[in-house]
């Protein structure tokens, strides 16, 4: 199944949009850029010339300036940086802050007057202004006190009183994208200056609301026995990689039963005065109706591969957690269990969807109970699951 994911991956391709690359030479020259709506500086860039021209890529090393119009710019300067973690366990001590000289590929945020610029790697967000063609550092750093306290040096803020202000902007503000944005369109605005806000494109729909029904077959104790499912799955697209990413919850009520014949091991002591402690088995047969229930609550990550016409495939994995309801087999106790899960499936047209959805081998009783000569049993299932869209 994963296998013919990759394959289909190679398929479906994000959207080649309009831009220009320049490279470090100078060199400039406008293609068709693959959007991949990056979170962090791209590490390489995929581009093709034309239409119909096989795919080419680019270092991020490699390029001065790079443009998807009207979505994204970044620029390469040379900057003076503060490295610095984010984690509890890796604070720095002291409130100073150590810089060193970098050239990076910074997001252009805000282009103006002023601009706004961002250097995004694993757990820190740098943010730098640009003006009069100089990039500088708008500072900002968590450190750790000598008496074990969390602090900040908020650097940025006087920065943004002293050398960055107009009518008395409010400059308190928090070093956060949002904020910074709001502050320097304001700032441009009071200088008479416009400005080109680079933004992605934000879904308007982030949530989606879905009914399901699946049928399919649980594999309990070796015997393929008959299941059912209904639930309602709660779908929030997450703000990134043109929204090809999403994390669900599906509460669902499940059913299976079947009619099985059960070995059962009954045990007795020996009378034999030689050996006292001796205990021996006989087994009998017997039929059996199989009867579980319970509420079952997927927890999983989906991933999109958009196709033509508003449909897309899809892959999604995760864990569920199983809370049992009822278990007719000799009022044998049961307990939660966690189990796992892997699907591929269809979305047509955000409003319904074809899912094959396997579920990995789940206990549902986790140990021997001999008191009811039953031993350690559980199941796994494969269902097709199908969904309509509610909202």
């Amino acid at each position: 199944m994963i296998i013919l994911f990759i394959g289909l991956n190679v398929i479906a391709q994000t959207q080649f949009e309009k831009g220009y690359v320049i490279t470090n030479n100078g060199k400039k020259f406008e293609c068709l850029i693959k959007n991949e709506d990056w979170i962090h500086t791209p590490i390489k860039i995929l581009y093709k010339l034309n239409e119909n021209s096989k795919i080419y890529n680019i270092s991020s090393s490699q390029i001065k300036e790079l443009s998807i119009l009207n979505k994204f710019l970044f620029e390469r300067h040379s900057v003076e940086i503060n490295r610095y973690s984010n984690k509890i366990d890796k604070l720095s001590s002291k409130r100073t802050s150590n810089f060193k000289k970098e050239t990076l590929l910074l997001k252009v945020l805000i282009k103006g007057e002023v601009s706004l610029l961002l250097h995004s790697s694993k757990d820190v967000n740098y943010f730098f202004y640009k003006k009069n063609l100089k990039v500088h550092l708008l500072e900002y750093k968590i450190y750790k006190t000598k008496n074990g306290n969390i602090s900040k040096n908020l650097n940025y803020i006087k920065t943004l009183r002293d050398k960055l202000n107009c009518n008395n902007l409010n400059s308190n503000i928090k070093y956060r994208k949002k904020e910074l944005l709001k502050y320097f369109y304001e700032y441009n605005k009071c200088r008479n200056s416009s400005s080109i806000i680079f933004k992605r494109e934000q879904s308007t729909k982030q949530f989606n609301l879905s009914g399901k029904l699946s049928f399919g077959f649980a594999n309990y104790k070796t015997s393929p026995t008959f299941n059912y499912k209904l639930g309602l799955e709660i779908e929030y697209i997450l703000p990134f990689n043109n929204n090809k990413w999403s994390v669900f919850i599906e509460p669902t009520y499940q059913s299976l039963f079947n009619d099985i014949e059960e070995q059962i091991v009954i045990g007795y002591s020996s009378p034999s005065p030689s050996d006292p402690n001796r205990v021996t088995g006989i087994t009998i047969y017997r039929s059996k109706d199989i009867k579980y229930s319970s509420i079952e609550i997927p927890i999983a990550f989906r991933h999109y591969l958009f196709l033509k016409k508003g449909n897309k495939l899809f892959i999604n994995s995760g864990f569920n957690l199983d809370f049992p309801i009822n278990f007719d087999v000799d009022d044998t106790p049961v307990k939660s269990r966690i189990s796992y899960s892997l699907g591929i499936g269809k979305n047509f047209k955000n409003k319904y969807s074809l899912e094959l959805r396997y579920n990995t081998q789940k206990e549902i009783i986790p140990k021997r109970f001999d008191q009811y000569n039953i031993e350690h049993t559980s199941y796994s299932n494969i269902s097709l699951k199908a969904s309509i869209n509610l909202l």
